[in-house]
């Protein structure tokens, strides 16, 4: 199934970008379920859910690069999720923390 697909750098970036949005969404959504299940508003909070997401995306980079055999759109999805993360944080640290600048 997977040689179906072309190996492009276009495609692995634009898939990395959503995958990490799905990874994120499904997670948030999952910690949301937890806090209203056990009462912890406290329970996950940023950026650990970020974190989770980034993390199952390196795994699906890996999964990429290593069974399919697409060396392209694994470097695309590392571009993004590489580049993504860094803004995140740069943002999280920035507005939360107030340690870049003031």
């Amino acid at each position: 199934m997977w040689k179906k697909f072309p190996d492009s750098f276009f495609i692995g970036t634009v898939s990395g970008a959503v995958t990490l949005a799905l990874f994120y969404f499904l997670l948030a959504s999952v910690r949301s379920w937890l806090c209203n299940l056990y009462g912890n508003p406290y329970l996950l909070l940023a950026p650990r859910v970020q974190l989770f997401s980034i993390f199952l995306n390196i795994l699906l980079f890996r999964f990429v690069m290593v069974k399919t055999d697409k060396e392209k759109s694994g470097k695309g999805m590392l571009l993004s999720t590489v580049g993504i993360s860094f803004i995140y944080f740069l943002y999280y640290f920035k507005f939360h923390h107030s340690i870049i600048g003031s």
